[in-house]
């Protein structure tokens, strides 16, 4: 399959994501191929890549964890939320939570996803 890219955490890298949207680092390059690597610590999946084609060859071992992309859709919800109350010091940090969590149920996509929604008291320490 096509491989499919993402920005990574450090500024100009990017992240592979594998045919089942598992993120995972370049380790290194022989000739035209690419080997990644699962982010996850103690993961053993690795895949891949033929360079000049830019498709997925091959993918080993399997993920002994859940796929981190719920966390991360929600994580973009509750920033996006924040960042667009933080800017009226009136609201109190209760009331932003309660938003964020109408936002999250009212999005069909994110509403199975409660579990992944931080703490109160961490969405007060962000503003």
């Amino acid at each position: 399959c096509a491989a499919r890219y993402m920005d990574g955490r450090k500024s100009g890298t990017k992240v592979l994501l594998d045919s089942q949207s598992y993120r995972m680092r370049f380790k290194y390059k022989y000739k035209t191929v690419r080997y990644y690597s699962c982010l996850k610590d103690g993961c053993q999946a690795k895949a891949t890549v033929d360079a000049t084609e830019d498709v997925i060859t091959n993918e080993t071992g399997k993920h002994m964890h859940d796929n981190s992309l719920c966390h991360d859709a929600v994580t973009r919800k509750v920033k996006k939320k924040v960042s667009s109350l933080a800017d009226n010091p009136t609201v109190p940090p209760r009331a932003v939570f309660a938003q964020v969590v109408q936002e999250v149920l009212a999005d069909p996509e994110t509403a199975p996803l409660m579990a992944y929604l931080p703490k109160p008291r961490t969405v007060a320490r962000t503003l």
